[in-house]
């Protein structure tokens, strides 16, 4: 009916307003937004399975940082048990597993689609606010600009459009396709133009005041010449597994651990879908662009990283050096958002324990090679599409998304049996590599 339409509409709009809070690391406004709604419920409602498994674990969060409230504690067990009996996110379900103690720990039991729960998961309320940093291009390529070994050359505009202006308008390829402008927190590919110097410096032309106030883009150099695979050009998608230091609830009580970060072994080789350099294809964003979120994403073509190494061997190219660059880029980069993740952005900065429930946080770190087999960052992606696309992706994720949780597990010193039954079928051992 028309009142369980609205209160259902009410609920979505609520739920996003609190995640947009914890978003920005204000766990205290959070709780306000979901509080002033609960009180608002008529006598014989109640909050929805997952607003209260928000509210509960939100205020576990508070607790861990302001101290012990026996009233609090109470509530929040009861509001995440309303969420882990209705199995809406495995999140409250581990919470409430790992805050009980209980000696069957086997939080994944009820799921009967537990990968795509996973997935949705790992767009969890409870991830690092910071990550933001890595996630907005502009914010990363202002962390990373210096590693010129794998980080393209760039420029932030309109902001840097002088500077690009003096060093570019003379150089003798100022008419090729030398430059991909990014919006700051475009996904897919989406909003990516690729562009001469001309193209770029007649869109940022300075006699334009208005293009000051214009929101940031990241002009990026192309790699070129780029390494081909059957004439395509191509990006690897690097799945990078961090947990955040600090205090955890382990199976030992609250225990202060050290951030860690994992390369999975596993990965996706993802294609543009038509040939580079095709002259009689006017098409130039299908030659270049590579992301399978792209269209309906089902189309692209996609490989693994076993496909990837026969190609090398094939070719008699060096996998084990590409893959020792790319695991050294990697913890460079990490390790400059481990130092620098709380003084970058005063606005963004988390008001709790980041670690406190030991959740796992997948990302997605793309990369392109040039013709010499050098890796080179593209960007980072905070929530990397984990549903399958296509047959060829789907044991990819599902072999990452298993990892990442039977290392969540075994970092808070739970059993790992009860990951024996999740398992994919087509599983080939551990992938995860620790930096």
């Amino acid at each position: 009916d028309n009142v369980s339409w609205l209160r259902s509409c009410q609920s979505e709009a609520i739920e996003r307003a609190a995640l947009c809070s914890m978003r920005m690391g204000d766990v205290d406004t959070s709780i306000l937004i979901l509080d002033d709604f609960e009180k608002s419920l008529n006598h014989n409602e109640q909050l929805n399975p997952n607003l209260a498994g928000m509210l509960g674990a939100s205020l576990l969060l508070k607790t861990s940082r302001e101290g012990e409230n026996d009233e609090s504690c109470t509530r929040a067990l009861q509001l995440l048990q309303c969420a882990a009996d209705s199995s809406v996110s495995p999140i409250y379900n581990w919470v409430h597993h790992i805050v009980t103690k209980q000696v069957d720990f086997n939080p994944f039991d009820s799921f009967t689609s537990i990968y795509a729960a996973f997935a949705e998961a790992n767009n969890s309320p409870f991830d690092d606010p910071d990550l933001i940093n890595l996630d907005d291009k502009v914010r990363l390529h202002s962390i990373i600009h210096e590693y010129e070994a794998f980080c393209p050359f760039g420029y932030v505009l309109p902001l840097q459009k002088d500077a690009m202006a003096r060093e570019w308008a003379n150089k003798v390829d100022i008419d090729d396709l030398a430059w991909v402008l990014k919006d700051r927190a475009g996904y897919g590919s989406h909003g990516n133009i690729i562009a001469t110097t001309t193209e770029v410096l007649s869109m940022y032309d300075s006699s334009k005041s208005a293009n000051e106030q214009e929101e940031s883009k990241l002009c990026q150099r192309i790699v070129h010449p780029p390494m081909l695979l059957n004439g395509r050009k191509f990006s690897l998608r690097v799945y990078v597994v961090y947990f955040p230091g600090g205090d955890a609830l382990t199976s030992r009580g609250k225990q202060t651990q050290s951030a860690e970060v994992y390369v999975s072994t596993e990965g996706l080789v993802k294609f543009a879908s038509e040939l580079y350099n095709d002259k009689t294809n006017n098409d130039i964003e299908s030659q270049y662009m590579t992301n399978s979120g792209r269209g309906d994403g089902r189309s692209s073509k996609q490989e693994d990283f076993h496909y990837l190494k026969s190609q090398f061997d094939a070719s008699n190219k060096d996998y084990n050096e590409l893959w020792r660059r790319i695991r050294t880029s990697i913890g460079l980069v990490m390790n400059r958002y481990i130092l620098k993740q709380h003084f970058i952005d005063g606005e963004i900065r988390a008001s709790y324990d980041v670690s406190y429930f030991g959740l796992p946080k997948i990302m997605g770190f793309d990369f392109m090679l040039d013709d010499e087999t050098n890796p080179w960052l593209l960007e980072v992606n905070r929530f990397p599409g984990l549903d399958p696309r296509s047959a060829s992706d789907s044991r990819v994720k599902r072999c990452v998304q298993y990892d990442a949780w039977l290392a969540a597990t075994e970092r808070l010193g739970f059993s790992a049996e009860h990951m024996k039954k999740i398992r994919p079928l087509d599983y080939e051992g551990f992938s995860l590599e620790k930096l």
